[in-house]
Parts: C-alpha cells; sequence; structure tokens
C-alpha cells in the first residue's frame, strides 16, 4: 500500500537523483488525488532543458538501495512495490 506520508521520503530521493541528471518529478494518480492506492505510484519524469539523457536519470535512481531495477516505465523496489515513471521530453516552451 502506498500512501502519501509513506511516500514523500522516497519521492525525495528520487526528485534528488533526477534533478542531478536535469529532470524534475511531479506526482500524479491515486497517491495524489486520494491519499493511497494499493497498486502502484505514478510519477512523471520532466526534462527540464532538452536533450537531458534518460538512461543517465534511470541509472542514477538505479543506485538507490530502495530500487531493485528499472524497466521501461517502471522502478521495481525491493520490497516488491512499484512506481510507474513516464518521462515527459522535450516540453516546449513559449
Amino acid at each position: 500500500m502506498w500512501t502519501l506520508d509513506k511516500a514523500l521520503p522516497l519521492i525525495k530521493k528520487i526528485s534528488d537523483a533526477a534533478r542531478s541528471c536535469g529532470f524534475s518529478v511531479a506526482l500524479y494518480g491515486s497517491v495524489l488525488e486520494q491519499g493511497k492506492s494499493s497498486k502502484d505510484l505514478d510519477l512523471f519524469f520532466v526534462e527540464q532543458d532538452p536533450g537531458r539523457d534518460v538512461e543517465l536519470c534511470r541509472n542514477e535512481i538505479k543506485k538507490l538501495p530502495e530500487v531493485r531495477r528499472f524497466g521501461h516505465c517502471a522502478i521495481w523496489l525491493v520490497d516488491g512495490r512499484h512506481i510507474d515513471a513516464q518521462f515527459l521530453l522535450d516540453c516546449k516552451r513559449d
């Protein structure tokens, strides 16, 4: 079970790793809207400058002790839970 209170410390660690690679992290889905989820945690990774390296970001997140592996669109944790991870790239700014 994911709750907002339990998710925030991990989101902070993931955010720090992502920021070092030029990405910001945004929470969305049930944990944001309802404060809990029995399924997963949903995170967007938003490119801050065009041309950021997604693989570099994934590799930094894989270094976290809570992370078992980072698949194409999911982060699998050592405790069996997972995070849906979507990368938003090349966001146009006016």
